[in-house]
């Protein structure tokens, strides 16, 4: 009798210790599960943030633009580049700091959409296409200040941000990397 006692108890103690196992196992599973979700949501929430902050300061950049392109307009009408010899560029101080500002944000905001700060496809989606071309009309300003501050690498940022837009960029349709794929 007591040998049956000794193998029951043994079997419940073998018994016991499995289900504490299985239940281990479980919970590390469900923790696992809940793990995911929460890196899941942290990566949505940030996908969010970098989207919003590139809204954002694309408006900035907008605004810079709008001054930019009245004055360029006014002086350069129907798109034509800016011919960086001809006097009426040469001799407007108030053309040159309104393209040498917009130049500097669009830098800034390039180094941040190359560094992933701001995200290119939703940059995109608002205002690619615009940019490449403003950036057209003033690429002889860009190089003619390179030039002359023997900075090769002067607005590089932007330059590169232009041909990302240009290889990203799908003709009239809606730009879906711009979703919030995380979510």
């Amino acid at each position: 009798m007591l040998d049956t006692i000794v193998i029951v108890s043994t079997i419940l103690s073998n018994a016991t210790i499995v289900i504490g196992i299985v239940v281990a196992i479980m919970q590390l599973k469900n923790m696992q599960i809940s793990n995911d979700l929460l890196k899941k949501s942290t990566i949505a929430d940030h996908e969010r943030r970098k989207k919003q902050s590139t809204i954002e300061f694309t408006h900035t950049v907008l605004e810079e633009r709008t001054i930019a392109a009245r004055e360029i307009n006014r002086i350069f009408p129907n798109d034509q580049v800016i011919n960086v010899d001809d006097p009426r560029y040469n001799d407007n101080v108030v053309l040159q700091a309104a393209v040498f500002k917009y130049l500097s944000l669009m830098e800034r905001l390039a180094v941040g959409i190359n560094i992933g700060v701001y995200d290119l496809h939703t940059y995109i989606r608002i205002i690619g296409r615009r940019t490449v071309d403003f950036y057209k009309r003033l690429e002889p300003i860009i190089i003619a200040r390179r030039r002359k501050l023997d900075m090769p690498s002067l607005y590089i940022d932007f330059e590169k941000l232009v041909k990302d837009i240009v290889k990203e960029s799908k003709p009239l349709n809606l730009n879906e990397k711009a979703n919030i794929e995380h979510s």
